[in-house]
């Protein structure tokens, strides 16, 4: 979710800010904007929900609450979703590629020829020396990493490329699951949504 670049003290927060920040948040899904007839009217909020880049379909008041409170959490969850399955494969590969260090090659093979149809078991099992001293840079298991950690006690495992491509998983995985909870603390009911609706047009 490209929101991510968006923040806000989701505890503490002024009301523009919150309206602000949920103009921002939705931008990828709905288009909202204010029309005007005249230079001397207030103008009406209007709500476009994005279909894609040239094709987009008003909403009304009911469709803006469906979304905030079916379709947007369901977003959520299944980002959050696709992120927990991309750890749990890094940390699955991770594992595997340890042994495949400490075991015989034929070994290996036996032990996991039942994934044979996986490309990171096809990709172990046909690596050259160089595409190894790559993989083992990347998950920390050369001989400077572990040199690294053994001189400098302060040297994290951040500093590794796996490590640092986890942390950042992780602090995704947070944000959706911090937005999960404002969406839901501040969108529970109908009426806090036409109400955000209805003070759209003090940043619009």
């Amino acid at each position: 979710m490209s929101s991510e670049r968006f923040s806000i003290n989701m505890k503490e927060h002024y009301e523009l800010e919150y309206i602000h920040f949920m103009i921002n948040i939705l931008n990828p899904y709905i288009d909202i904007s204010r029309i005007k007839e005249n230079d001397n009217d207030d103008g009406t909020i209007k709500m476009m929900m994005r279909r894609s880049e040239t094709d987009k379909v008003e909403l009304t008041n009911a469709h803006f609450v469906h979304f905030l409170q079916v379709s947007f959490p369901k977003i959520i969850n299944d980002e959050s979703s696709t992120i927990k399955s991309e750890m749990d494969t890094k940390h699955l590969e991770h594992d595997i590629f340890e042994c495949y260090l400490r075991m015989d090659l034929d070994d290996f093979k036996k032990t996991y020829e039942k994934n044979d149809s996986d490309s990171f078991y096809l990709k172990l099992i046909n690596m050259n020396e160089e595409e190894l001293t790559k993989m083992k840079k990347y998950y920390g298991l050369d001989s400077d990493s572990s040199k690294s950690k053994s001189e400098d006690s302060k040297s994290t495992v951040g500093d590794v490329d796996y490590n640092k491509e986890l942390e950042e998983l992780g602090r995704r995985l947070t944000y959706l699951e911090r937005l999960s909870d404002f969406n839901k603390k501040k969108h529970s009911t109908i009426s806090n949504i036409l109400e955000l609706v209805d003070n759209f047009k003090y940043i619009i």
